[in-house]
């Protein structure tokens, strides 16, 4: 019963480590400082959670004991382009494609901090390799696609578009993206239906329900809009784009009132908002209109 029971003991105390993938990576390095590959994973939990600097400073323990880990070199890029340190980020790119030139991932996420650049021709260059080397990754024609509207190539950005959603149909971001590039063709209906669908795999994703909403406006159905932004503004209270639009939709069926009330909602949440403080404007300037035209009793 001693015996059982010391086993129990240890068996639980050990399970303790395996609660997480935290947990376990980190009773790895008390026991082994060194172990690079765990200071590696260390950081991917870390980054999971949101602790990106932690995460920054486990990449960069791994990169130090094993300088050559090339995986390392461009998670460590994905956790300094998530803090916006694009320069740092495309660094760490280029450094793991000269350890290992075939990393489809690496010349995806080079390409995507190029784009956020502005630097188009070079990201497109950087999805392109990718593609060469992996003809079948939904995630780059996405990405390609994305490049491909920037630079105003609207039907190679479609064609990417489709592919990647052949290849992944449940690829929520890609429908999403397709009905960004048809809404820019001025292809409404098909836009609405690309948005359609990529709330029906992801309900909560607001920026897709807000482009919903907008292609609506745009083919002239306020009221249908008007649902949609009512439920992004209750999914998230703080969306000013969401109140701005819904002020709109509300406006084009003359409910001024109510529209001016989200407009001042989403000054509130953004006081730099200057569409919405010149739509509010318009409507108050419209309110007191009537009162100045009345001729005044003698």
């Amino acid at each position: 019963v001693v015996v059982m029971a010391a086993l129990s003991s240890v068996t639980w105390q050990r399970a303790g480590v395996y609660r997480s993938p935290q947990t376990l990576w980190r009773d790895t390095l008390r026991k082994n400082p060194d172990a690079w590959a765990a200071h590696n994973n260390l950081a991917i939990a870390l980054s999971a959670e949101g602790r990106i600097l932690e995460a920054i400073d486990h990449y960069h323990q791994a990169i130090g004991i094993k300088p050559d880990f090339a995986a390392a070199h461009n998670n460590l890029g994905e956790a300094l382009q998530s803090r916006q340190m694009l320069p740092d980020a495309i660094a760490c790119y280029r450094h793991a494609l000269r350890l290992q030139p075939d990393a489809v991932l690496a010349h995806n996420n080079l390409g995507s901090a190029l784009m956020s650049q502005g630097r188009l021709e070079e990201a497109v260059a950087s999805y392109r390799r990718a593609l060469e080397l992996d003809p079948d990754s939904a995630l780059v024609h996405n990405n390609l696609g994305t490049a491909l509207k920037l630079q105003g190539r609207l039907d190679d950005a479609v064609q990417h578009h489709l592919t990647a959603i052949r290849l992944k149909p449940d690829f929520s971001t890609a429908h999403y993206n397709l009905g960004n590039v048809l809404r820019a063709q001025g292809r409404l209906e098909e836009a609405v239906s690309r948005y359609q669908e990529a709330l029906a795999i992801t309900p909560g994703a607001a920026m897709v329900r807000n482009n919903f909403g907008t292609a609506l406006l745009a083919q002239g159905k306020p009221q249908a809009a008007q649902e949609q932004f009512r439920l992004l503004v209750e999914q998230e209270p703080d969306h000013a784009g969401g109140h701005y639009n819904l002020g709109i939709a509300l406006s084009a069926q003359g409910k001024f009132e109510e529209a001016a009330g989200h407009y001042r909602r989403a000054l509130q949440i953004k006081p730099e908002f200057a569409h919405a403080r010149t739509s509010l404007a318009h409507l108050l300037q419209r309110a007191q209109q009537p009162a100045q035209s009345t001729p005044r009793s003698e």
